[in-house]
């Protein structure tokens, strides 16, 4: 949580430095004032903002991974998102990103070594759909899904995934069919 939190505040200083902007602390979760968010900071790797619903969604591997929905003004706790058939990767999800019209993809991580050394993402429709598997399978023998993002969407959805390491290089994925 705290490299979450850490990463979030470095973007709005650097977004609001360039625009002359100043921002506001809306509100914040602290690492093991609840039990979703035990005080243990590899647990929380993503987060997105979903502009169709004004919800942030923060993926959790505490416990059982979960994808919490939060009201982005508020911070308040609304849902959590449908996680059946969510499988494999060294972490089982790792990051989360949503386009514009609102889907949602999550990456799982997977490292060149393990059992299960299989790249996933994974596709809701909205926050309330069951996810569908939108790509399964190895581009290449390095470590991917310690980053994960997306541009566009419908048709000129792209999806790109990376590593942490020089070895890493960035796979792009894109689709036919949004």
């Amino acid at each position: 949580m705290p490299r979450l939190l850490a990463t979030m505040l470095l973007v709005c200083t650097v977004a609001g430095a360039a625009y002359g902007q100043r921002f506001t602390q809306l509100w914040k979760i602290d690492g093991g004032s609840d039990p979703r968010y035990p005080n243990t900071s590899d647990w929380y790797r993503g987060a997105a903002y979903n502009p169709v619903t004004d919800h942030y969604l923060v993926v959790s591997r505490a416990l059982t991974p979960k994808v919490y929905v939060h009201n982005a003004a508020t911070g308040a706790l609304l849902d959590s998102m449908n996680i059946t058939g969510i499988t494999g990767g060294t972490f089982v999800m790792n990051d989360i990103e949503v386009t514009s019209a609102g889907v949602i993809y999550a990456a799982n991580l997977c490292t060149n070594s393990g059992s299960d050394t299989t790249f996933k993402v994974y596709r809701w429709a909205n926050e309330t759909a069951v996810p569908t598997v939108a790509y399964s399978g190895r581009p290449g023998t390095a470590r991917i899904g310690d980053v994960f993002d997306v541009a566009g969407s419908g048709n000129g959805t792209v999806l790109y995934g990376s590593g942490n390491s020089a070895a890493s290089v960035i796979q792009t994925f894109t689709t036919t069919d949004g």
